[in-house]
């Protein structure tokens, strides 16, 4: 997808990264003619991070967003019976409540879009409620976030008449 909107003229692409000074190769990627790289901070454990990005998006200019892409993602193998918390809030705020904070951060812009408005959601076949048989793992942390995930987004759609919102399972 990163290639995809790369590759076209005339865009903007925010990349928002865990730690910007390891990402800086992402600057010089092939680009299209007009088409500019700005590196952000978001840190999907955190819970200030999506706000501060924005913050800093709108001083440099940015006024608003045609396409947000949530792919962050964590995954640990647990059962419900022997999953520690601490690792199921982590998945819990990674993998879903980052989601909503991205969306919540970002609606301002998205709602000046050029374009129709777009939010997309990295999401994964194992969070389907339908298929998780298929998916036997011991995953019971990222399976349960994802799934959270997949409602925060659908729900974000059906929220804003505007908005096309999708939950994309990248395999």
């Amino acid at each position: 997808m990163l290639n995809h909107y790369m590759a076209e003229s005339n865009n903007t692409i925010i990349a928002a990264v865990r730690d910007p000074s390891t990402s800086q190769g992402l600057l010089s990627l092939p680009k299209g003619a007009n088409t500019k790289v700005i590196i952000v901070k978001i840190d999907s454990a955190s819970k200030i991070d999506p706000y501060t990005a924005i913050s800093t998006l709108q001083f440099q200019g940015i006024s608003h967003i045609d396409v947000v892409i949530s792919a962050a993602g964590i995954a640990k193998l647990n059962t419900v019976e022997d999953v520690p918390l601490e690792e199921f809030e982590e998945m819990l705020m990674v993998n879903a409540i980052s989601v909503m904070l991205l969306y919540k951060a970002t609606l301002p812009l998205l709602r000046k879009a050029e374009k129709p408005a777009k939010f997309a959601f990295i999401s994964a076949a194992g969070g389907s409620l339908n298929d998780m048989a298929k998916y036997p793992y011991p995953n019971v942390g990222y399976a349960a976030s994802k799934a959270l995930a997949n409602v925060l987004v659908r729900k974000m759609g059906m929220e804003n008449d505007w908005l096309v919102s999708l939950c994309i399972h990248p395999g």
